[in-house]
């Protein structure tokens, strides 16, 4: 069986079953079902998802560093968390398709600005073009973002 490492990793990312609790015959039979890896793995072999977290951490830092009293913090509805935890923020208020960033500044006539940052092939969800709307009609601005540098440009706009 191979060691620990990025298909464990995208399981549990995933919210999968607790990967770690599992016998060793469960854990030969999850590498044995090669369609599950496939849809855990890019076609590149890394785990899905990890390039849109490091668009949004190149953002955080940028601004952050360059701006360092706006209010800018994430919001972490796709965090990879057990079952039961998940039915915890679910009871305490996690919603579905709320973008990944949000700045708590007024400017330019609107509340805020949240961004949601995808991949140059990442789609909005249903529930993202949902709240998106609803955002906007509470007066919040909500940008879609597919790179960093679009980003950063994006909330430098907004708080000049």
């Amino acid at each position: 069986m191979p060691a620990f490492g990025a298909t464990e990793l995208a399981i549990q990312m995933l919210g999968w079953p607790d990967l770690f609790a599992w016998n060793q015959k469960q854990m030969h039979n999850l590498y044995t079902e090669k369609t599950k890896v496939r849809q855990i793995l890019g076609t590149s072999g890394e785990i899905l998802g990890i390039k849109e977290h490091t668009i949004q951490v190149k953002v955080i830092q940028h601004i952050r560093t360059f701006w360092p009293n706006a209010l800018i913090f994430s919001i972490p509805n796709g965090a990879a968390t057990s079952a039961k935890n998940r039915l915890n923020l679910f009871l305490e208020g996690l919603t579905a398709g709320v973008p990944d960033l949000f700045l708590a500044e007024a400017r330019h006539g609107f509340n805020g600005l949240f961004v949601e940052m995808k991949t140059q092939e990442g789609l909005e969800s249903h529930d993202q073009k949902r709240i998106r709307l609803l955002l906007n009609e509470r007066n919040y601005l909500v940008y879609v973002a597919r790179s960093s540098e679009t980003a950063i440009q994006l909330i430098e706009d907004y708080l000049s």
